[in-house]
């Protein structure tokens, strides 16, 4: 039966506080599989050609969202100059950020149940976007074309219904919303179907024809079993790639039916120990999955392993590299570099690593840069609960080029500055806020079109 549709919430929302502190505007893994060219967001077309053009020439940001202080700085690239603040915004970093082509970027608010656009290429950051979700965000993804982004928000403990809520983003208005059984949504938007992943222990994957979505409540016209506890998510040329405790899966989507296509083993070569949450998507000419596996076997932090995971385009057998021990978690990516940050007892430490295909070092650690350890970092005998809540968590952006790092001193409200091509710590900036957590940090490239449609 058709399940009935969930109501958006209602009730104020909380005022946005701005201060300026002045400054100018300152994959594929079958063979056949290429990314597509679609896969950056155009939106809604600029009200002007000036306008366009504004995006397009419009310099980098620094966006560094801190949600334990409820505030979202704004700093010009290369100068670090706070252009301003947002308050009263507590980003979703488990959502994250998605950069739109017109230098919005789309986020949740931890509080309000919003989808917001923030808007960087102004002269002080403004949230010109927002609109109403039926519950707290999980995930954010866009479609290949920009057109609509679907929002996932999590399942009433209840009755364990979450929903997936699609965004006009021309217009900015919820056009459908649609109640799933779930207990962790994961989401993507693959040509005109809506997927939705259960991260249960019993994983699915469900398709949806979006014109059906969009026509009112809807029945799944495919599903497939995965493996369990999927997280993390990418699309390559009309395939999702998921991240499961079975290993790196991959479904092909085509008209709303899903065929699985195998799953890679987290094993390679000798190296068979743990498992990945995170994916992202380089090179347009021949696109690479990325990311890392981690091991929390030990119940000692300092002694987890982690791995760099890297599958290239035709091959169905991953490549790992040594990351060190402690925790490495999410990472940044641009041209060719990659960009980590450990946390470990005895030292915090930035990986800068070869992400240009054709080098001779590729997947090879170029840099490895001792960071000053936070003064609140966690101690060797904490538990792991502790070690995740930790003030001290460090986060990592890099700009699109790749000359320039940034890693944020959780609860000291500092981010360091690296040269990566050098692997230097270059300087810092101090934040109004303390960061506690390490907060969330992205590059905004405003004009760019990037391949990664999914909130980081």
């Amino acid at each position: 039966m058709p399940t009935p549709s969930v109501p958006g919430p209602t009730g104020p929302r909380p005022a946005l506080g701005r201060r300026r502190a002045g400054g100018a505007l300152a994959a594929g893994l079958a063979g056949v599989l290429t990314l597509s060219a679609c896969s950056g967001a155009a939106p809604r077309a600029p009200e002007s050609t000036a306008d366009a053009e504004a995006v397009r020439t419009a310099e980098e940001r620094l966006v560094v969202a801190d949600p334990a202080a409820g505030a979202i700085h704004t700093y010009s690239v290369p100068e670090h100059e706070l252009l301003g603040t947002l308050e009263g915004v507590k980003v979703q970093d488990h959502a994250g950020f998605v950069q739109l082509e017109d230098g919005r970027l789309l986020l949740a608010d931890i509080d309000t149940p919003e989808l917001l656009a923030l808007d960087v290429t102004r002269d002080e950051p403004v949230i010109t976007d927002r609109v109403d979700l039926p519950g707290s965000a999980v995930h954010i993804a866009v479609d290949p074309e920009g057109a609509r982004a679907v929002v996932s928000t999590s399942a009433d403990p209840q009755t364990g219904t979450g929903a997936l809520t699609v965004v006009d983003l021309e217009t900015f208005e919820s056009v459908a919303t649609l109640p799933v059984a779930t207990e962790e949504p994961g989401i993507a938007l693959v040509g005109d179907t809506l997927l939705h992943r259960d991260g249960a222990e019993a994983g699915r994957v469900e398709a949806f024809p979006l014109e059906d979505v969009l026509d009112g409540p809807a029945e799944a016209t495919s599903t497939t079993d995965v493996g369990a506890y999927g997280h993390g998510e990418a699309v390559v040329d009309g395939h999702l790639l998921l991240a499961t405790d079975a290993g790196l899966e991959r479904v092909h989507v085509d008209g709303g039916e899903l065929a699985p296509e195998g799953v890679l083993s987290w094993t390679a070569g000798d190296r068979d120990w743990g498992r990945g949450y995170y994916l992202r998507v380089l090179g347009a000419e021949a696109p690479h999955v990325w990311s890392y596996v981690r091991d929390q076997s030990s119940e000692t932090w300092g002694e987890w392993r982690n791995d760099l995971f890297v599958v290239p385009p035709g091959e169905d057998e991953a490549q790992r590299r040594p990351l060190g021990d402690g925790l490495a978690f999410r990472f940044s990516v641009a041209d060719d570099r990659v960009l980590f940050a450990r946390m470990h007892p005895d030292g915090y430490v930035a990986h800068v690593v070869d992400a240009d295909p054709g080098s001779p070092t590729f997947l090879e650690t170029l840099h490895a840069v001792p960071l000053p350890t936070p003064s609140r970092a966690p101690a060797r005998e904490d538990d792991l609960e502790e070690v995740w809540a930790s003030p001290g968590r460090p986060i990592t952006a890099i700009t699109a080029a790749g000359d320039t790092g940034y890693v944020s001193r959780g609860g000291d409200g500092i981010v360091d500055v690296l040269d990566t091509r050098a692997g230097t710590v270059t300087g810092t900036i101090t934040v109004p806020t303390a960061l506690d957590g390490g907060g969330y940090l992205t590059v905004a490239r405003p004009g760019t079109e990037l391949v990664d449609t999914f909130g980081r």
